[in-house]
């Protein structure tokens, strides 16, 4: 027979995680107690888990050692006995639903020789982010509802601007792009067609439309289908025409779904392939785009 306190610890030692939060730690023990054991040691009775025996559990668990305040987010606590973690695991375990994007994504896709100077995520705005908390909570009070409501929530945290020794870049959307979990690791990153959109629509957090350019060049091809697909599903006509012209006129690759974009061009408008940088008169006459780069 072993103590809650005891099977709490072994149960998040279990996680391998190195940070974990109250909502997290709340939600192991509601497990735990429902079972009455873990991993076949009976445990002494604890009845009616509320957020004041949590409390005081976390207490325990402080004093022991095995868990700390974590330095970048005070409301987390770091396990010990666990690796401190990176940038990105750490930020996309604080925020469940933001990911690596942009140059970061990049990077880590091995399409830029280029090191961010930091990291760029992508979370949802606020009501966004709320409708999938509930989502997500709704989906754990199944099998606690009761509790779950009452005591548990998630929490949206704020984001320091360095966290383990890394600057970071948080970017609030009104819509996310689909993300997919990173290998061996707790982050997660956008899929690959949407780091090629996010490039048309952010160049300035790509390295630039001429690196971008570059990027599409080399790497593209490998991609299209996903590029395609990402880009048919944005709602910016501007950014089917960029792609447009880049997958056309610059990569030479023919496809009957590129060629119905070209209902998207504006005649006598004064689009450009670069949004940040100054109109040219170089344009391309297909796809309507001065061709700023």
């Amino acid at each position: 027979m072993i103590s809650f306190a005891n099977a709490l610890e072994m149960a998040i030692s279990n996680l391998q995680k190195p940070i974990i939060s109250k909502f997290e730690i709340f939600y192991i023990a509601l497990e735990i107690e429902k079972k009455g054991s873990y991993n076949n040691n009976v445990i002494k009775k604890q009845k009616n888990i509320n957020i004041e025996k949590i409390n005081y559990l976390i207490q325990i668990l402080l004093d022991k050692g095995f868990i700390s305040k974590d330095i970048d987010f005070k409301s987390y606590y770091k396990i010990n006995s666990e690796d401190r973690g990176n940038c990105e695991e750490i930020c996309c375990m604080v925020d469940p639903f933001c990911y690596l994007s942009h140059l970061s994504a990049m990077q880590k896709y091995g399409l830029t020789n280029r090191i961010p100077e930091l990291v760029i995520l992508t979370t949802p705005k606020i009501k966004l982010w709320k409708e999938m908390k509930n989502n997500l909570e709704n989906t754990l009070q199944l099998n606690f509802h009761d509790k779950m409501l009452k005591f548990a929530k998630l929490k949206k945290t704020s984001f320091p601007s360095i966290v383990r020794k890394m600057k970071v870049k948080l970017l609030k959307r009104t819509f996310v792009h689909p993300s997919i979990k990173m290998r061996d690791s707790y982050a997660r990153i956008s899929e690959i067609g949407h780091t090629f959109l996010d490039m048309l629509i952010n160049p300035e957090l790509c390295g630039g439309m001429s690196h971008i350019i570059e990027v599409w060049q080399n790497n593209a091809k490998n991609y299209i289908n996903e590029i395609i697909e990402a880009i048919d599903k944005h709602p910016q006509d501007i950014i089917k025409c960029r792609a447009g012209y880049i997958i056309d006129e610059i990569l030479k690759i023919s496809d009957k779904r590129i060629e119905k974009w070209l209902e998207f061009v504006q005649r006598g408008g004064s689009r450009k392939l670069d949004p940040n940088a100054p109109y040219s008169s170089k344009f391309s006459e297909k796809w309507i785009i001065s061709v700023n780069v």
